[in-house]
């Protein structure tokens, strides 16, 4: 038999996050990500996993990060790998340049994993670990049409699959460390729909692992419909308004032969969100109603004008904003049913598709400068991919 195996689940940190940038009340973030990183490295100490396990995402930019940002970051992992060995996956918003301390940070128990592995990392006692970074369809757009994408991303998934096959076995306990979306799962407004691949659910097979240890998606969930424990840890905060009834925190998970998996939150002190909708004879009650709420949490305001207005929109926001200063964003409702049209819209198109739109807005009929604009987009992919 195995022996028993405890893990700490984490990921979706987003560290260097600045929200509601295009408010006169932006926030950032750092502070409380830091708190919840010193909660859960308080739970690991105390807990002793066997191995932590960070689903990607350290970072909110894919850009390298600042000195500060990187001496930070880096720092906590190092004070992680000093309870358990530490494997990372990247995520989507992770710039790709961390994979380069792989050689150097492995020989401390530090493993980062950037690219999709074609055998499991076995360096780890008890642990043979299949890691699946984050893909973007992007990747394939030089050899394939954009209606051909998902079906060829699952033909190239498949010939994975077949090869975990052939590792699979029960003298260690096989575990899945990805960050990705998988098919069939609602969402909310976490992903960009155009250049995301969604992994089917029989991937998450239980002849294949024992646990999937998933990010991107940042509310705590188990996957439904899928033969083997998958679950996404969650992020470290509510990123923005549409995660405002997202569970965050981390995941403990312990695996046991003949016991199954036990999956447990990890709560974190991350302040919560909440909106109050009404309409513009209502704002005059506004004050009032925000003395009631007393949670110290980030506000939004939603006011709808469908039913016309007396004075300019900027009046109505800035009266808002000087209620409470726990309001970090004022949105009037018919501006924003444009703005979620658009955005709807957009999340559908691909870059090139986007800019040809916007030339024939413009009148604009220049096959030559669209042409340009595809070759400097590919040539960014491909220094992107290379660093």
């Amino acid at each position: 038999m195995r022996a028993p195996l405890r893990l700490l689940h984490t990921g979706d940190w987003h560290w260097g996050l600045v929200s509601w940038k295009e408010s006169p009340r932006s926030v950032d973030r750092n502070p409380e990500i830091r708190k919840a990183l010193d909660e859960i490295y308080e739970y690991a100490f105390s807990n002793k996993p066997d191995c932590i396990l960070i689903c990607g995402d350290l970072f909110n930019h894919y850009v390298a990060p600042s000195e500060n940002d990187a001496k930070e970051v880096l720092s906590r992992i190092i004070e992680f790998s000093k309870i358990a060995p530490v494997a990372i996956v990247l995520g989507n918003h992770d710039w790709r340049g961390l994979a380069t301390y792989n050689p150097f940070s492995s020989r401390m128990g530090i493993y980062i994993l950037s690219t999709l592995g074609e055998e499991p990392l076995e360096a780890i006692e008890n642990l043979r670990l299949y890691y699946f970074p984050y893909f973007s369809l992007r990747n394939l757009l030089k050899k394939f049409q954009v209606s051909e994408l998902q079906d060829r991303a699952r033909e190239f998934l498949s010939i994975y699959k077949n090869k975990y096959k052939s590792f699979s076995r029960l003298d260690r306990w096989n575990i899945l460390l990805g960050h990705f979306s998988v098919e069939g799962v609602s969402y909310q407004n976490e992903i960009t729909f155009s250049s995301e691949f969604f992994v089917p659910k029989d991937f998450l097979s239980s002849e294949l692992f024992d646990y999937a240890a998933l990010g991107h998606i940042h509310s705590q969930r188990r996957i439904p419909g899928a033969s083997v424990p998958s679950y996404y840890c969650g992020s470290l905060v509510r990123v923005g308004f549409g995660e405002e009834n997202n569970t965050v925190g981390a995941l403990w998970v312990e695996l046991r032969d003949g016991e199954g998996v036990k999956v447990d939150p990890i709560s974190v002190s991350s302040k919560p969100l909440k909106t109050f909708k009404l309409s513009v004879s209502e704002i005059v009650g506004l004050k009032d109603l925000l003395k009631s709420y007393e949670e110290d949490a980030y506000i939004r305001v939603i006011i709808d004008i469908s039913g016309g207005t007396t004075f300019s929109p900027s009046y109505y926001i800035n009266n808002v904003f000087s209620m409470d200063e726990r309001i970090v964003k004022v949105v009037l409702e018919r501006e924003r049913a444009r703005e979620e049209k658009k955005i709807a819209t957009l999340r559908n198109k691909g870059l090139v598709e986007i800019f040809e739109e916007y030339l024939k807005m413009r009148g604009i009929q220049s096959p030559s400068l669209l042409e340009k604009f595809k070759n400097y987009y590919e040539r960014v992919e491909r220094e992107d991919e290379a660093s």
